[in-house]
């Protein structure tokens, strides 16, 4: 996840390169798996939120489910990454009009869609502060 003022993403999304990059955008913190990444939006607001759906313990889907439930305010700040996303994923995905990016994709294209993904959720909370 990524913040100006604090940070989270997924072990499983984040390469060294990619934290590299996406420190310019702003702070990174990484979570190894999804409760983990959950337990840190209980704790830290985040402006963008850049999630695998496969991961350990808590799938990426599942994560954005529990997350959006209990902090609403973030729910469209996900950008989520797959190797292979099953149907069911996808069209969960496109329900909630949530950003895919396929692997590989490039670093430009990642940063690209995380400042894309901040300045609409920014627009529409236009109250809160942070970056993921």
């Amino acid at each position: 996840m990524l913040s100006r003022t604090d940070a989270v993403g997924t072990a499983p999304v984040e390469s060294g390169v990619r934290q590299r990059e996406l420190r310019r955008v702003g702070r990174v913190t990484a979570a190894e798996n999804g409760a983990r990444a959950l337990e840190s939006t209980r704790v830290h607001f985040f402006d963008a939120i850049v999630s695998d759906i496969r991961m350990p313990q808590m799938s990426g889907i599942d994560f954005h489910r529990r997350a959006a439930q209990e902090h609403p305010d973030i729910a469209n700040r996900f950008v989520f990454v797959s190797l292979d996303p099953s149907a069911e994923d996808a069209a969960y995905l496109r329900d909630h009009q949530l950003p895919l990016l396929e692997k590989p994709f490039s670093v430009d294209a990642l940063t690209e869609t995380v400042y894309r993904v901040i300045s609409t959720a920014s627009g529409a909370n236009e109250t809160t502060g942070g970056a993921v």
